[in-house]
């Protein structure tokens, strides 16, 4: 049934089967249900849309892309970016390994800021926005890496007639993304990247054992207002994650649900566990002062990152001061904490001190905190400041910058005691 605070006089309940069709089947499925409710209410009939089932039969096009990908690429021929298949089932358990998972909420001013960051900063859609914070966050928690692999779900639907289509014709595609320097590359540019690859098609299926090396990014839009005759599209929201230890088969895999035009689901199916339990919660810090850097200056260098100035406790002052009760949440007590290490030695040393691996020192010196959580904490709550000048996933922090103790907001949801 519907949610309860959605009243609808009547719906439909579309059911489809991942393993037979793809997302875009049902905007296809959609198109066909509107114009045949049309014709039967008279809502300004129109002839139905002939499709030449000769050139795009679904069957004849899933045969032929399969029987191509069994057969192999022959010597010479260039690859298909719109018909190659991916069987991922043949080497995914290459990348097999132990990994953790985590639910990240974000605040509604962290949503906002950027949905405006992607179309009025950056000039890009909200797929794109989202790819760039990705990897923005990730290019800071990794400094020494200067190319990052991404594998995207893509509608490979490029072909004529191919739109209509009720069949699975998405797969999987890699692009690289690299900086070269980060002391150079900025936001923009990794925002310009990813909207290239996307445009050209300059990307390929995966090849073999190449996926268990690459970041996995599945977004998930929806249709909401866009639908004819009043309709909407009714998301379901996604389920809290069971335990923090699951199987990862990839460095990360994330996916990202739209559930209204600024409300999104956002999900890390796994992490390499060799990145430590808590390099979620250092995830979590640096994609929302990503966000905030897309919307401020998006022009600025990657590393070292901007230094965001934090607001004071919430309360009756002048502007950026003060943080509105829809953004306020039951804030987890933390400890205080020693500043980060200023050099790759010193972080390396504080690694080992605190029985971490250097990659998740790296991120705490990136994204300049330190989090102690409580053990059943969870999802983990991002947020960014009011003011230009503010920026931070907790509507309660102390200190004037990044470098000190912070106090980090949590929903008080299990997740089995992993950090």
């Amino acid at each position: 049934s519907p949610p309860v605070a959605v009243h609808w006089k009547s719906y439909i309940f579309m059911g489809i089967t991942h393993a037979y069709s793809d997302g875009a089947c049902g905007q296809a499925l959609y198109g066909d249900l509107f114009r045949f409710y049309a014709e039967e209410c008279r809502l300004g009939p129109r002839p139905l849309q002939q499709v030449d089932t000769s050139t795009c039969n679904s069957f004849k096009l899933l045969q032929r892309r399969l029987r191509k990908s069994l057969r192999g690429r022959l010597p010479g021929e260039a690859p298909d970016t719109n018909n190659d298949v991916y069987h991922e089932i043949l080497c995914e358990d290459w990348g097999k390994r132990l990994g953790y998972q985590l639910n990240i909420e974000f605040m509604p001013r962290a949503l906002s800021t950027l949905r405006i960051a992607s179309q009025h900063v950056l000039a890009c859609g909200n797929d794109v926005g989202w790819l760039t914070a990705i990897l923005g966050a990730l290019f800071r928690l990794f400094p020494q890496q200067r190319s990052i692999y991404l594998v995207l779900k893509c509608a490979c639907r490029d072909g004529p007639g191919e739109s209509e289509m009720v069949a699975f014709l998405s797969e999987q595609r890699t692009f690289a993304v690299d900086i070269m320097d980060p002391t150079r590359a900025t936001l923009l540019d990794i925002a310009a990247k990813v909207d290239a690859a996307r445009r050209s098609r300059s990307w390929w299926a995966p090849r073999p054992y190449e996926a268990g090396l690459c970041i996995y990014v599945n977004i998930v839009s929806s249709m909401l207002d866009r639908l004819p005759l009043g309709c909407r599209h009714v998301m379901q929201g996604a389920s809290p994650p069971g335990l923090g230890l699951t199987t990862a088969y990839s460095h990360i895999n994330f996916r990202l649900d739209q559930k209204t035009e600024e409300e999104w689901d956002f999900r890390i199916f796994h992490w390499d566990s060799a990145w430590g339990g808590v390099w979620g919660d250092y995830f979590s810090h640096a994609i929302g002062a990503v966000i905030q850097d897309m919307a401020e200056n998006p022009t600025a260098a990657l590393l070292p990152p901007p230094v965001h100035r934090l607001a004071k406790e919430p309360g009756p002052g002048p502007p950026g001061t003060s943080w509105p009760e829809s953004s306020a949440v039951a804030a987890t007590p933390a400890k205080a904490a020693p500043p980060p290490p200023s050099s790759d030695d010193d972080a390396a040393a504080a690694a080992a001190a605190m029985s971490l691996p250097p990659a998740a020192a790296a991120a705490r010196r990136s994204a300049a905190c330190l989090l102690e959580l409580d053990d059943q904490a969870a999802p983990m709550v991002v947020d960014v400041g009011e003011s230009p000048n503010t920026s931070s996933t907790s509507h309660k922090r102390k200190g004037e910058d990044l470098t000190g103790p912070l106090e980090v907001s949590c929903s008080k949801a299990p997740r089995g005691g992993i950090l």
